[in-house]
């Protein structure tokens, strides 16, 4: 099961823009969709929803991060398994018969379950399919999942994340349509590096280069580790000419996700182009090592 960022808003009560900053933080990790949008697992959600329980607790956001971040580094994402609660402004974990506090790691005295100066944010995981409520602890979680296929969303169009999706699901059909939704999903919050993105993109099918390029650079500073808006940026600058520019967007590209095949065999492409034979045959191995079966685009 996967929910998109409007869908996590959703389950969570948190703002797309609040999801997006655990993302920037490095808090979360989702994987992205085939037109950029984030994908966030099961347990991201239950992460989200239990920040947002720590936040109603009294704990500032920016101890909310580094808590997850720590618990999520130290126990290989294993936070499901865990019980959280806040004591005297302190977070305390409680996992295999002991309590720590994951900010300084050092061992806690066991508190009292019923003491009023602790606040339940257990991270319970879901029981089995068939139980109606997904969380373990009543009360604690009061809004319940739905499923991957809902019923039509019939909230208004007034969020940025509903207006991008409303452009991914226009684009095959209604070009005119998707880079107005991206427009309106930009209105409502500027620093959407999706839908910037996504816009970008689709000025520069109509070869508007100017704007595209305008765009895809706003996507890097809302987002400056978008691999796929840093490709985007090089090939638009390609086409301009500029060449020493769109190898330096290949390589940021490169920087942000290794996996970009396509970054790698441009960046060779240009390099070759500038004589640099060496290094453009490391891009041109890593092409291939990418994209298997592909003959040697290098002896092109």
């Amino acid at each position: 099961m996967s929910f998109s960022t409007r869908r996590a808003a959703a389950a969570t009560g948190l703002s797309p823009k609040q999801i997006r900053g655990y993302v920037h933080a490095g808090v979360l990790h989702p994987t992205r969709g085939p037109r950029g949008a984030f994908r966030f697992s099961f347990q991201d959600v239950v992460v989200l929803r239990t920040g947002k329980q720590l936040n109603q607790a009294g704990v500032p956001t920016h101890r909310v991060w580094r808590a997850l971040s720590q618990l999520d580094a130290s126990t290989a994402g294993e936070l499901s398994s865990m019980g959280m609660r806040t004591h005297r402004g302190r977070i305390l974990v409680s996992a295999a018969g002991r309590t720590w506090d994951p900010l300084t790691d050092q061992l806690q005295l066991p508190l009292n379950s019923t003491s009023g100066t602790a606040v339940s944010v257990a991270l319970a995981p879901p029981p089995a399919p068939e139980t109606p409520d997904l969380f373990a602890e009543p009360g604690l979680f009061s809004r319940q999942f739905e499923r991957e296929e809902p019923a039509p969303d019939t909230r208004p169009p007034d969020h940025a994340e509903w207006w991008f999706e409303e452009g991914l699901r226009l684009e095959e059909r209604d070009a005119v349509g998707a880079r107005s939704a991206y427009r309106e999903a930009i209105a409502q919050d500027p620093g959407h590096a999706g839908a910037h993105a996504n816009l970008g993109r689709l000025l520069h099918q109509l070869g508007d280069l100017a704007r595209a390029e305008r765009h895809y650079r706003q996507a890097l500073l809302a987002e400056p580790d978008h691999g796929t808006a840093a490709f985007n940026l090089g090939v638009v600058l390609e086409d301009r000419g500029e060449n020493g520019e769109a190898l330096e967007a290949y390589e940021r590209a490169i920087r942000s996700d290794v996996n970009l095949a396509e970054a790698h065999y441009n960046a060779g492409r240009l390099l070759e182009g500038q004589g640099q034979k060496a290094e453009a045959l490391g891009h041109f191995a890593a092409y291939r090592r990418l994209v298997e079966g592909v003959s040697d685009p290098g002896s092109r």
